[in-house]
């Protein structure tokens, strides 16, 4: 799965969850399985990026690819994937306005 098909189902579940609620999401494609992480304390928020990628790295089984969403501030969405033991990401405005 690329990073933009993330971004599309991110934003198909934004439709009716509004980005302040926003939690960080987990996709394994390999498995067919969706995680959440909750309980993020809020003054860890501004650490947000290391907890998901952690929480997913640690989620994942060694070299699997992986998707994580989180919310990037009060405006963004940032999606990381990994996949051939590289990382990369892509920053997204929280609403979709296509």
């Amino acid at each position: 799965m690329e990073i933009q098909d993330f971004a599309d189902v991110t934003y198909q579940v934004l439709r009716d969850t509004p980005l302040e609620k926003y939690i960080p999401t987990l996709c394994l494609p390999e498995r067919g399985e969706i995680h959440a992480l909750q309980g993020v304390p809020a003054k860890e928020e501004d650490r947000i990026r290391d907890h998901a990628l952690s929480w997913a790295q640690s989620t994942a089984r060694d070299g699997e690819e992986f998707l994580v969403a989180f919310r990037d501030g009060e405006k963004f969405v940032r999606i990381i994937r990994r996949a051939d033991g590289e990382l990369r990401e892509a920053l997204y405005p929280g609403q979709n306005n296509a």
